[in-house]
């Protein structure tokens, strides 16, 4: 829901410390840690690269790791820009926390080399772009469902249903419904301007008639190349004693 035109303004909660000047001396040191823990999961990134000689985001484990901390530096990012994300910062750490914990209990993976067929430099384009509309998308998640939550809660404040307790607590603090809406819908158009496209991918698939196969050797005669408009034919194997001999390109 968007405000416009001659709508008042949302009114947005009082934050995540609520005003209590301890809550929000915690808060900073939160933003901190959090800020100290993503430059050690970048630099366990690098390494990994640097270990591997390769992208690293050539398997599971690692696209995981690598998945987490674009979450972390999209919070960081919304966060040093200026706007007041603090309240994100709970729910995403806390993913990013379970994230790596399966990458390194279930996923876990030795540094080595990809097969062949893995070596294309769409490894560097289209996973790269899956990762960070990944992370992307998972900070976007969080604030879709603060939304949802925010705008219940308005609606049951606006039919006269007072809320109190824990929960109530929790919403006062949260910023508007609209201002949630607004910057989740940011978020995942971001994202899904930033991905690769599929046709780019299909275009970047063809061969040119007489190019050569993945394998460095031109396709074998008697079988149509791609793009080509000559159809394949086939030679029938002579026909047991007997029986009457195919016609020629009968396959």
């Amino acid at each position: 829901m968007v405000t416009r035109g001659d709508a008042e303004p949302p009114v947005d909660g009082v934050g995540a410390a609520g005003g209590d000047e301890r809550a929000d001396r915690i808060g900073r040191i939160a933003v901190a840690m959090t800020v100290l823990g993503g430059l050690l999961q970048l630099g366990g990134v690098v390494a990994r690269g640097i270990s591997a000689h390769r992208a690293p985001w050539g398997n599971l484990y690692e696209f995981t790791c690598a998945l987490t901390l674009v979450a972390v530096l999209v919070f960081l990012g919304l966060l040093f820009s200026g706007k007041d994300v603090r309240w994100l910062g709970l729910l995403l750490t806390t993913g990013v926390l379970l994230g790596l914990g399966l990458a390194t209990t279930v996923l876990y993976t030795s540094s080595e080399q990809l097969v062949p067929a893995l070596h294309s430099y769409w490894l560097w384009i289209h996973v790269s772009g899956a990762m960070i509309c990944g992370g992307a998308l998972y900070a976007g998640a969080i604030v879709t469902v603060m939304f949802l939550c925010k705008e219940r809660y308005e609606a049951a404040l606006a039919e006269g249903r007072a809320r109190t307790g824990r929960w109530a607590d929790i919403c006062e603090r949260m910023p508007s419904s609209a201002t949630l809406d607004k910057l989740s819908y940011r978020i995942n158009a971001f994202t899904f301007r930033c991905g690769p496209s599929p046709s780019s991918r299909a275009r970047s698939g063809r061969r040119a008639p007489g190019a050569t196969t993945g394998s460095g050797t031109p396709p074998r005669p008697g079988r149509s190349s791609p793009g080509s408009a000559t159809p394949a034919t086939c030679t029938p194997a002579p026909p047991p004693a007997g029986r009457a001999a195919r016609p020629p390109g009968w396959c």
